[in-house]
């Protein structure tokens, strides 16, 4: 796994830088959309390349980062893993230490383990998260961890088992009691030797119970401990021994008290009758307790044997397993080692990746500011010659100003033709103001009797206008008299459908008949108003046509006044041809002089101004293009300062009439706003090598 994703990360590098370097190719290779591009889009695609580096750099270090943390997360659980199964194995290890400590160990009385394969703290992680931790990280342990669940569990049954047949018993216990048993018989030996050898005292017999070896014994730690591990019976042997085991060695005293009196057949009576009995029940009891303690020291060999047939092989297997888990995990999880070594290579191919990054960057750097500059100082050398030319301008522009004085000596030319052009009009003008003072006398006598005319001709219009006002009013009679006629006729039809209705009832009949009497007498009162009026028209119609008679009189004695005004005006005619021909040429001379003031004018003011925005213009370009040049390391090929160009000389004065102001004032000329593409040119063709 940690191989394939270096691989994968190694692979992923190449492929970006390859990409980066195909980009950087294209667009080297694409000199035409190259050149279509403006400098700010340039300057712009080339921070955009240098940003995509450095963002594919971030990329690919977190990238490896991630890896790298990855891979110490997955050491840190493998570690972790080891650590737990390691100290899993220890803990089984210390588990059979206490289980062979109860076997082994004569004060460990209990089983302090635990007998639950699901509890302990191995069988905790096993059915827990822990396994499935572990199997996710390595999915091969999962048949091992399955195959550790039985001698497992087989570990903690033998546990249980011992636990079953285990009870706490000193194997030496047995073969201690037999030797007191044999002891105590050695004793009873030695007395009936000494009752047959009838022998005077009791020579190697121990008459204190507390002395003998089973006295000793059973006042003894061990005799203590055995008391307490023992079963119940073995406690009830044990109680009852200490009468009969008394009264066998109080009988050799008193035998030894008969012996010392010769009385030997009481005394071997005493010894049948007495110390035989308390021998043979003190035997008795040893050799029960022999039993006990066989039949304890059976169930501590059974958990022995349980222990060597079966927890021994269980733990074995268990640590087999175990061994083998931990083999597992460490070929397939990464180990310190591992990760170190893949740190190293993402370390190794982020440095690799680093510089050439920065190569690159390098790369667009130098290709931008190479095309940059080279483009900038070409367009500053072709500035600094056409700085130069504007310069040359500058003096074409001084010859157009003396230019200028030429136009004003024509100009005194033509004031001269125009005054003796305005002699032969002022004549011309005497001449004209004779005539007109004879027409305006008869304009004043034409005046009057059109006046006369005016005042026939209003009455003429009054009697007109009364006789349309009776022309109206007929018109109205004449209208009543129709609604009226339509009135009577309607009465009539009405008066017939009433009359056919009723029959011989003529009431109705009778209404509609004074209806149609009543519209008659109206239609005759309208006739009458009628012939009045008529008559009134015909009287005015009359004296309308005396006023028109009186207005003819009055209109031909105007004609015969127009008549003569008419041959008054005819030689005023003549005469305004005669002054308009001499005035035309006063026309032509003044607009020739005022075209030409108004262009001399203009002119000149355009030339200064020109000649002042050229001067700016020159210096600002120059200093501009020696900035420009001294921005992008270049230096000025053209030597030639910009000359100082002198004001326009002053038009000659020698005029020998003073001319009028004209009324129309000279327009003088704008003054010209410098444009941009005016003071630094750039044509499309000077941006082709970039």
């Amino acid at each position: 796994m940690v191989k394939i994703s270096l691989d994968l990360h190694i692979t992923i590098l190449r492929i970006i830088i390859f990409i980066d370097v195909i980009i950087l190719l294209s667009i080297k290779g694409a000199h035409m959309t190259w050149n279509k591009l403006t400098i700010g889009k340039k300057i712009a695609s080339g921070f955009m390349a240098i940003l995509a580096l450095l963002v594919t750099m971030i990329v690919i270090n977190t990238y490896g980062i991630d890896h790298i943390v990855g891979d110490a997360q997955e050491v840190i659980d493998g570690n972790k893993l080891d650590a737990t199964l390691a100290q899993k194995e220890v803990d089984h290890l210390n588990w059979v230490a206490k289980v062979s400590s109860l076997l082994s160990n004569e004060t460990t009385t209990e089983l302090d383990v635990e007998t639950d394969h699901t509890k302990c703290g191995f069988g905790k992680w096993l059915y827990g998260d822990g396994r499935q931790q572990a199997e996710h990280m390595a999915p091969t342990l999962a048949p091992l961890l399955k195959n550790i669940e039985q001698p497992h569990q087989a570990l903690h049954d033998s546990a249980t088992e011992i636990n079953t047949v285990f009870k706490p018993a000193d194997t030496l216990l047995s073969a201690q009691l037999i030797t007191l048993e044999a002891a105590h018989l050695g004793w009873a030996n030695r007395v009936r030797d000494a009752l047959l050898a009838k022998s005077a005292t009791l020579e190697n017999v121990e008459t204190d119970p507390a002395k003998c070896g089973l006295g000793k014994w059973l006042n003894s730690a061990q005799a203590k401990t055995a008391y307490q591990q023992g079963s119940s019976k073995f406690k009830e042997l044990f109680d009852s021994i200490h009468d009969g085991h008394k009264a066998m060695h109080s009988s050799a005293i008193h035998l030894k008290d008969l012996l010392a009196t010769q009385n030997f057949d009481e005394a071997l009576t005493f010894f049948t009758s007495e110390t035989l009995p308390q021998l043979n029940s003190t035997v008795s009891i040893l050799k029960d307790m022999v039993t006990e303690a066989d039949a304890q020291a059976a169930g501590k060999s059974q958990a022995q044997k349980i222990y060597s047939e079966k927890t021994i092989a269980s733990v074995h297997a268990v640590q087999d397993i175990l061994g083998q888990i931990r083999k597992e995990a460490r070929s397939k999880i990464m180990t310190d080692e591992a990760m170190i070594a893949a740190a190293v290579k993402t370390r190794l191919s982020a440095i690799i990746f680093g510089v050439v990054t920065v190569i690159l960057g390098v790369g667009f750097a130098w290709f931008l500011s190479r095309t940059i500059s080279t483009l900038l100082t070409n367009v500053a050398f072709k500035m600094d010659d056409e700085a130069s030319q504007v310069n040359d301008a500058s003096q074409q522009i001084l010859a157009t100003s003396h230019g200028l004085a030429d136009g004003a000596s024509s100009q005194a030319a033509a004031v001269e033709e125009i005054s003796a052009t305005m002699e032969e009009v002022t004549a011309m003008t005497r001449q004209d103001a004779d005539s007109a003072k004879e027409s305006e006398l008869l304009i004043q006598k034409a005046n009057q009797v059109l006046q006369a005319a005016d005042g026939s001709m209003k009455k003429l219009t009054a009697s007109m206008d009364e006789i349309s006002q009776a022309s109206t009013e007929t018109h109205k009679i004449v209208k009543t008299i129709d609604e009226i006629a339509f009135q009577t006729n309607l009465l009539a039809l009405n008066a017939a459908v009433e009359a056919a209705r009723a029959g011989e009832a003529g009431a109705g009949f009778a209404v509609v008949a004074d209806e149609v009497r009543n519209l008659a007498m109206r239609a005759t009162e309208a006739a009458k108003n009628t012939s009045s009026l008529i008559e009134g028209t015909v009287l005015k119609i009359k004296a309308g046509s005396e006023l028109v008679i009186e207005t003819n009189t009055s209109f031909h004695a105007v004609s015969q006044s127009i008549e003569k005004m008419n041959i008054t005006v005819g030689e005023i005619v003549n005469s305004t041809k005669e002054q308009a021909v001499a005035i035309s040429q006063v026309n032509s001379a003044i607009t020739q002089i005022d075209t030409i003031t108004q262009q001399n004018a203009a002119t000149a003011e355009e030339s200064a101004s020109a000649t002042e925005e050229l001067n700016l213009q020159v210096h600002g370009m120059r200093e501009s293009v020696l900035e420009l040049l001294s921005m992008v390391g270049g230096k000025s090929n053209n030597k030639r300062k910009a000359k100082t160009i002198p004001p326009p000389a002053p038009p000659p004065t020698k005029l020998t009439k003073s001319l009028p102001a004209p009324k129309t004032p000279i327009k003088t000329a704008p003054k010209p706003q410098p444009k941009p593409q005016d003071v630094i040119p750039f044509n499309e063709t000077e941006f082709e090598d970039f």
